[in-house]
C-alpha cells in the first residue's frame, strides 16, 4: 500500500511536471511570435519614417527648382543636407532589427561622403579617422550626432575657404575613450568669421548646441577675439551613449 501510494503521487508529480513543460513551451512559442511581431513592425516604421522623409526631400527639391534666388537655393541644401542625414540614420538600423543602433564609423563615412558630392567637393579632402572599435550608439544619438556633423561639415565646406581653389584638407575624427565618443572635426580656414557672420550660420551654431544638450554632451568651439563663438578652426563634442538592450533580451 505504501509503495502504491508513492508510486501514484510519483506518477501526479510527473504529470503536473509534463503540464508545467507543456505551459512554458506554448508561453515561449507566444513570447517569439510577439517578438517576430514587434521586429515586424519596427521594420515597418523604419520603412514608412525614410518614406515620409523620401516624400518631403522630393516636395522641397521641386519647390527648389522653382526659385533662382541664391540665398533660397543654398538654404534648401542645407535643408536637404538634414533631411538626408536623418534618413541615412533609419537605413543604418535596418541592416539589423535585432539591435535598435547605428554603427557611427560606417554612419557618418556614408553621411561625409554624400555631403561632399553633394556640394561638389573632392572627397580625397575629408582626412577621416574612426576609431570606435565597433563600438554601437542608439538611433537617437545616431541621428543627433550624424546632424552636427552635418552641420559643422556644411559651414566649413561651404564659407570656411571662399575663392579658394585650393581648399586644405577637413579633419573628422572619432573615438572611445573608457565610455565616452570623441568627436573632433577641424580645419585650416583663414577666418572664423566666415562661419558666423550670417543669420544661416548662426541658426547652424543654435542647432549644434541644441543637439549637444540632446546627447548631454561637451561642446567646445572656437571663439574669435571678441568671443564671439563660431563653428569654425576646431570642433570637439565628447558625448556618452547608452545602448538600447536588443529586442530578444526585453
Amino acid at each position: 500500500m505504501v509503495i502504491g501510494l508513492l508510486l501514484g503521487r510519483l506518477a501526479d508529480y510527473f504529470l503536473e511536471v509534463r503540464k508545467e513543460i507543456k505551459k512554458r513551451v506554448e508561453t515561449e512559442d507566444a513570447l517569439r511570435r510577439a517578438l517576430a511581431a514587434e521586429e515586424l513592425l519596427l521594420g515597418e516604421l523604419h520603412h514608412r519614417v525614410r518614406n515620409n522623409l523620401s516624400v518631403i526631400k522630393s516636395l522641397i527639391q521641386l519647390q527648389r527648382n522653382r526659385s533662382k534666388d541664391p540665398a533660397f537655393l543654398e538654404a534648401i541644401d542645407e535643408l536637404i543636407g538634414r533631411i538626408f542625414a536623418i534618413a541615412l540614420a533609419h537605413d543604418e538600423l535596418d541592416n539589423d532589427h535585432d539591435m535598435p543602433a547605428v554603427d557611427p564609423e560606417h554612419y557618418l563615412k556614408a553621411l561625409v561622403g554624400n555631403l561632399a558630392s553633394f556640394l561638389g567637393i573632392d572627397t580625397s579632402l575629408m582626412r577621416l579617422s574612426m576609431e570606435t572599435g565597433g563600438r554601437l550608439i542608439s538611433m537617437e544619438a545616431g541621428i543627433s550626432l550624424g546632424l552636427i556633423v552635418n552641420e559643422v561639415l556644411t559651414n566649413t565646406l561651404r564659407h570656411a575657404f571662399p575663392g579658394n581653389e585650393e581648399m586644405p584638407p577637413v579633419r573628422l575624427s572619432l573615438k572611445v575613450e573608457g565610455n565616452e565618443f570623441q568627436l573632433s572635426i577641424s580645419d585650416d580656414s583663414p577666418d572664423p568669421e566666415t562661419l558666423c557672420g550670417d543669420d544661416r550660420s548662426e541658426l547652424s551654431l543654435k542647432i549644434v548646441l541644441a543637439l549637444a544638450r540632446n546627447l548631454s554632451g561637451v561642446c567646445s568651439l572656437c571663439a574669435d577675439e571678441g568671443q564671439r563663438v563660431s563653428l569654425g578652426h576646431h570642433f570637439e563634442l565628447s558625448f556618452h551613449s547608452q545602448l538600447p538592450a536588443p529586442l530578444s533580451s526585453r
